[in-house]
């Protein structure tokens, strides 16, 4: 660039050399006409890079077709900006939905490194919950459409014939949950303050940042960052809170799962379904009578938590129990004090608690890691159910 003078009424010289380099642009790719030098650029690249073939010049919607009939629009975002939106018609476009005649979108651009990316290779008919701006010039926020393209499993995206860039990183914040998994906002608050409050009597020292790979806890100066991991953890979690689990619970429920370790399948122990087998007040002596704690799950007896007004649950082996000890009692002719315990001790000796061979797993002795590659399954399977 030293050769080169641009300075005051030479600054036409850079007119000039634009010029012959789109010359021998236009002469090696002549089928492009580079009226639009960053949009037809791109066209170039996705088109070698995909194996696609260049669509008719002009055509509304699209740019590029696959072999299989698949019609791509093709965006090159060269300017860096997270609030940046990407525009998914054309400047001089004035047709309705030109936009829905395209099948893929496939963007490119740079990142906040300066580095080439692939932005999006997604599927139209994912974007449009997240589309802004009518039907003659909608819109995506280039963040989201980098998150959108994230969730994508491979195959919802065209597959290259040669290497291409890496796909863009997103950054996922809690605001997510509720824009992309539609967990109700107040989901977050209500988690942290579940475990600010009630502390859990198994591990002692577990805490929420313990099943995460960011800390809930730490003051960022943007707001908490999340992992795909997070996303998985809390949108598991939310699924166990819907079916009346307490938060605490459903993160043990959620990470289990993740890591593909047994959880018991437990039942939250309303009213109806005690004095189904017991009464009110014999559910309350089975939990603090110590005879019992070796054959109740911890679950039931509250063992694994430290609040004493915390949620109790039964387990399928907890309801064994109980439903044979009332065929038992019902059994019986009249019954006692004494009669109700020694029942209830055989009932529970006949169905011992360690079949079910469960140790609540302690998340500060698991790499995270080992489980990542099934992530975007949960997520996309989330992600679909909300679009």
């Amino acid at each position: 660039m030293g050769a080169y003078n641009f300075k005051n009424e030479n600054v036409f010289n850079y007119l000039k050399e634009i010029e012959k380099i789109r010359n021998i642009l236009k002469k090696q790719n002549p089928s492009f006409k580079f009226s639009s030098d960053k949009g037809d650029v791109a066209e170039v690249y996705v088109k070698s890079v995909f194996g696609l073939k260049q669509a008719t010049y002009g055509k509304a919607g699209y740019d590029l077709i696959s072999s299989g009939g698949i019609k791509v629009s093709v965006k090159n975002i060269w300017e860096y900006n997270k609030y940046r939106a990407v525009s998914l018609s054309g400047g001089s476009n004035q047709t309705k939905n030109a936009y829905k005649k395209a099948d893929q979108l496939i963007c490119l651009g740079r990142d906040f490194n300066g580095d080439l990316k692939i932005l999006s290779n997604i599927p139209i008919k994912f974007l449009k919950k997240y589309l802004k701006g009518g039907n003659i010039h909608p819109r995506i926020e280039l963040r989201s459409l980098i998150k959108l393209n994230s969730l994508m499993p491979d195959k919802y995206k065209l597959k290259p014939i040669k290497k291409t860039f890496k796909e863009a990183d997103p950054i996922f914040y809690i605001k997510d949950l509720y824009d992309l998994f539609n967990i109700p906002k107040n989901f977050w608050s209500n988690l942290r303050t579940s475990w600010r409050n009630q502390k859990n009597k198994i591990h002692k020292n577990v805490d929420l940042k313990d099943f995460m790979t960011s800390d809930p806890f730490k003051n960022q100066r943007y707001g908490l960052i999340l992992s795909k991991w997070d996303l998985a953890l809390f949108c598991l979690t939310y699924d166990f809170v819907k079916d009346g689990i307490d938060y605490r619970t459903s993160v043990y429920l959620a990470f289990h799962k993740l890591i593909k370790k047994n959880f018991p399948q437990i039942k939250r122990s309303k009213i109806k379904l005690i004095t189904k087998f017991v009464s009110e007040t014999g559910f309350k002596n089975i939990k603090r009578d110590l005879r019992y704690k070796n054959y109740f799950s911890i679950f039931l007896t509250g063992d694994f938590a430290l609040n004493s007004r915390s949620n109790t649950y039964f387990t399928t082996n907890d309801l064994k129990i109980l439903s044979n000890f009332k065929n038992k009692i019902s059994k019986s002719r009249g019954g006692n004090q004494k009669l109700w315990h020694s029942s209830l001790i055989s009932s529970c000796k006949k169905f011992n608690k360690t079949k079910e061979k469960f140790n609540l797993i302690n998340p500060k002795k698991i790499r995270f890691d080992k489980y990542f590659k099934n992530l975007n399954d949960i997520l996309f399977e989330k992600f679909i159910k909300n679009i």
